[in-house]
């Protein structure tokens, strides 16, 4: 079938052939259960058949399917399932607070993630806490325990702009706000009001203020005013910066581009991060692509395209590795002049585990080891990506 590694099965799947290779799979692989049911059938004695695996390792399917084998050799099979220990999704036990437990999650990033003075990070599923139910698929919430684990990580300032802020109305934007404002984290992206957009974007270590503007491209369900989830447009962008500028020293932009499933830099992200390093934003944050994309400087903006999807259920793998970088950003005063400067823009590589659809698990490639097959293979292809180009970034290596 030409697959022998994850890399070749990625080209299918981007490809038209992938239908062609699941019919192909699907056929071999009822071939070789119709030979196990005819080897069964020739046992005269044999009155059970055990199936062992992992979990959702598709043991009850596969009796399902030996069982239609068997029937069609003349025999009554009668499968039994005695796995089917997994609860729905709100029935997920919560500890003695009543709160989820996600720590172990993040927990392989939480002693090696750099604790610098703005730890930021884009939430898509907006947080709407348990009581308005958990998510179904393209009706995204989250409970706030989430966010309490990646604060505990070190995060400090969010946005919520995002292709699924308003999946759960007003109800979960003020869930949110009220959320974020008891636990004094800075955020930006959604509002109850007009007037307060721009109120808790600013974060103040150090004497240093930096200020959070976030976008989205767009929204799964439209709002009716300018200020529930934050749409990008150069217009609304420039009257925020306008209002902003003189609040603070860095001003960071992070724009969710909006189920963008490019691999590669689109001419819109260009055409967004040049207006914006025009209009004089400092840092620019590309999120909701699909995969990590490359760093660039223009001017003296500092524009990460798309550090990619740090916990996610996509199935791609390529979908599933994200970045978190560190760097450090120094303000001078010179000549009467305001000079502003990065480097040691440091990439840590990580990937969104899962054991068949559950028990994922945020794992860093300094610790990554049997979760990922390919993970060398994959590392080296974005060590190319983002250092090729750009010698002042540089990856954390592998088992580091």
């Amino acid at each position: 079938m030409g697959v022998s590694v994850v890399g070749e099965l990625n080209e299918k799947v981007s490809s038209t052939e992938i239908k062609q290779l699941i019919l192909i799979s699907e056929a071999l692989q009822e071939g070789k259960i119709s030979r196990i049911a005819e080897q069964i059938s020739e046992k005269k004695n044999v009155k059970l058949i055990m199936i062992a695996g992992p979990s959702s390792s598709g043991k009850t399917t596969f009796s399902h399917r030996l069982s239609v084998q068997l029937a069609a050799h003349g025999l009554k099979p009668h499968p039994i399932a005695v796995d089917n220990y997994f609860v729905n999704r709100e029935d997920t036990p919560l500890d003695e607070n009543g709160q989820y437990n996600f720590e172990y999650v993040f927990e392989d990033i939480n002693n090696i993630m750099k604790k610098s003075n703005v730890n930021f990070y884009t939430q898509q599923g907006i947080l709407g806490g348990k009581d308005l139910g958990l998510t179904s698929y393209t009706n995204f919430n989250t409970p706030y325990d989430t966010a309490t684990e990646l604060t505990k990580v070190g995060f400090n300032t969010i946005s919520l702009a995002s292709y699924h802020a308003n999946d759960r109305g007003v109800q979960g934007i003020t869930n949110a706000i009220n959320f974020l404002n008891e636990n004094k984290i800075s955020y930006s992206g959604i509002s109850l009001n007009e007037e307060d957009r721009l109120k808790n974007s600013i974060i103040e270590k150090n004497g240093i203020k930096v200020a959070l503007l976030g976008y989205t491209m767009g929204s799964t369900i439209a709002t009716n005013n300018t200020y529930s989830v934050s749409i990008y447009s150069e217009e609304q962008v420039k009257k925020d910066y306008d209002s902003i500028k003189d609040q603070a020293d860095i001003i960071m932009v992070a724009i969710d581009y909006s189920n963008n499933r490019s691999l590669e830099v689109t001419e819109q992200e260009k055409t967004i991060a040049n207006y914006l390093a025009n209009l004089g934003v400092d840092i620019v944050i590309g999120n909701t692509g699909y995969s990590v994309q490359p760093i660039e400087k223009i001017n003296n903006t500092l524009v990460f395209y798309s550090l990619g999807n740090m916990l996610s259920g996509h199935s791609l793998t390529d979908n599933k590795i994200s970045a978190i970088v560190d760097f450090k950003y120094t303000i001078k005063e010179k000549g009467g002049n305001i000079e502003k400067n990065y480097d040691d823009i440091n990439v840590l590589l990580t990937y969104a585990y899962s054991l068949n659809g559950v028990n994922y698990k945020v794992v860093p490639f300094t610790k990554i080891q049997t979760e990922l097959n390919d993970y060398k293979i994959y590392y080296e292809k974005y060590n190319k990506l983002l250092t090729e180009n750009n010698k002042n970034v540089k990856l954390y290596p592998i088992g580091e």
